[in-house]
């Protein structure tokens, strides 16, 4: 379900900054298709952790929202961040996840981390 649109326009803003002992980024856009098969999406991701030593716990609240369904599929579920399944019935549909987790400071430019993703909507 990957390659046969046209395509996808990506505006998006984010903004990153130390706040105490957290680093908090935030990042919100839009992702419109560019052509009616695949669907249209409304993102919006705040990332949250802290180093303790060269171990930074990590949580991530992530919000997904199908402004316009495509045409290729009738389900009403999308592939969100994944796939884009340019599913009919989907429009209006709101998931949010939750993450926690953490990554681990290899070198100073090489970092391996893990995250569980929990969906708070169904």
């Amino acid at each position: 379900f990957q390659g046969r649109g046209g395509g996808f326009v990506n505006p998006f803003a984010s903004i990153t900054g130390a706040y105490g002992p957290l680093d908090i980024t935030v990042g919100t856009g839009f992702r419109f298709a560019t052509q009616s098969s695949d669907s249209t999406f409304y993102d919006l991701d705040v990332h949250v952790d802290t180093p303790l030593g060269d171990f930074y716990p990590t949580v991530e609240l992530s919000l997904t929202h199908v402004l316009d369904g495509g045409d290729r599929l009738p389900i009403s579920d999308e592939g969100l961040d994944l796939l884009n399944f340019g599913s009919s019935d989907a429009d209006g549909r709101t998931v949010v996840i939750a993450g926690f987790g953490g990554r681990y400071r290899l070198t100073p430019f090489c970092d391996v981390g893990l995250l569980y993703q929990i969906p708070l909507t169904e």
